[in-house]
């Protein structure tokens, strides 16, 4: 799976669909059809035919999207939206900035009356998502790119009760209170990758790249890196049926495609860039990258790379994401484990520091850690974590921003 397109190959990617890509549609539709008229709705096999084949149109999205998660969109307070669509809470300075500059990618060609009016529904249907967890569930910038394709996907009446489950299932790492849980999940990017490509992986370990460059893969679902509404759509057809880890099975797909311009990339700076700029469907189509994630996600699912890895999260209930009545659903906490050791704070905090040192730029602490016994590199890795305590609040604002300053 390691090798990816060469360079100057290309690809059919958008356009009009051809015969027999309609056909596979009509075929799509048709078995979806046949699910939705059964007396009981197997939502497995319907999680199965929108993870592999996708649903086709947003007419189907709109019936489907909700039963992947269990939502009955009938049952929610429709009729405190407005109300809980109007106040304020703790996020609505950052959220409303965010709004300003979103939407301009799924957007070309509107009026700026018209994308106003979007950003305003925008604006409320992140407020009602916010405010209807009674201070559960923080905003994170990132979540406003997720609901955009919600919204225009499904609209604002449908988009209300998907994004609230998704909230405190899917992305649940990301609306806790601090970055813990989405900092500990990232550093499985490479392992993943390493099921699929070990020499790249190897190359990424050695270098010790900081896990960072995946941030907006996983906590905007590449809503913010993928420019057509139709693949982004498309991805989501997958992340709402799978794993909740399933972002970084894509993305691990994508660096195994692009491994000819990764391998031989020899400064962390540099390779941190070309990962941070890796565009899907540059090296292959999106069908075909949704074809590799699903068939190493059945070849290492999160638990096994945990536990090849020797690993026990501490932060991050996403690997530990189960599935109850044909639904997916994550623990409040991360399961026990009677093995494993922490991710770690010397190797959390590692990653930490070059990811400062990269994407929020002149942050330069020296650790010196000696690792002749056991218990010097537990008293390291303390060291470590009291180091960065003082300036954590100031260097995650840093970090989490400059994903997002650019667009």
């Amino acid at each position: 799976m390691g090798a990816g397109r060469r360079r100057g190959q290309t690809h059919r990617q958008q356009g009009s669909p051809s015969m027999e890509q309609r056909q596979r549609d009509e075929e799509t539709v048709a078995r979806v059809e046949k699910l939705l008229g059964e007396a009981e709705l197997d939502v497995t096999r319907l999680r199965q035919i929108s993870a592999a084949r996708g649903l086709s149109n947003n007419r189907l999205r709109a019936r489907v999207w909700p039963l992947l998660l269990g939502v009955d969109a009938d049952a929610w307070p429709h009729d405190r939206y407005d109300e809980l669509a109007c106040m304020e809470h703790a996020d609505s300075p950052t959220l409303r900035a965010d709004i300003a500059r979103s939407l301009w990618s799924f957007t070309v060609g509107w009026s700026d009356e018209a994308r106003q009016e979007k950003r305003e529904a925008l604006m409320r249907l992140l407020n009602a998502v916010v405010n209807h967890s009674a201070g559960d569930v923080r905003y994170y910038q990132g979540l406003h790119d997720i609901a955009s394709v919600l919204l225009l996907t499904v609209g604002e009446r449908l988009a209300f009760p998907i994004l609230c489950r998704l909230a405190t299932c899917h992305l649940r790492d990301c609306t806790r209170p601090t970055l813990e849980p989405v900092a500990e999940l990232l550093q499985l990017q490479v392992p993943i990758l390493d099921m699929t490509d070990r020499p790249l992986a190897r190359v990424l370990e050695g270098m010790q790249v900081p896990c960072y460059f995946a941030l907006s893969w996983y906590i905007t679902w590449f809503s913010h890196d993928v420019k057509s509404l139709t693949e982004v759509a498309r991805l989501f057809d997958l992340f709402l049926s799978a794993h909740p880890m399933m972002p970084l099975y894509v993305g691990a797909a994508c660096m195994a495609a692009a491994r000819e311009e990764l391998i031989y990339v020899d400064d962390v700076s540099l390779m941190h860039q070309a990962l941070v700029n890796l565009r899907i469907g540059k090296y292959i189509t999106t069908e075909e990258l949704i074809r590799q994630a699903l068939a190493l996600y059945a070849k290492a699912k999160p638990k096994q790379v945990l536990r090849q890895r020797g690993l026990r999260p501490q932060f991050t209930v996403t690997p530990d994401a189960f599935k109850k009545d044909g639904l997916w659903e994550v623990p409040e906490a991360p399961l026990p484990r009677p093995v494993g050791m922490p991710f770690g704070a010397l190797n959390w905090g590692t990653w930490w520091l070059k990811g400062v040192s990269l994407i929020a730029g002149g942050v330069k602490v020296k650790v010196y850690a000696v690792l002749s016994v056991s218990g010097l590199v537990v008293l390291s890795a303390y060291f470590v974590t009291r180091v960065l305590e003082h300036q954590m609040d100031e260097l995650q604002v840093q970090v989490w921003d400059g994903m997002f300053t650019s667009k």
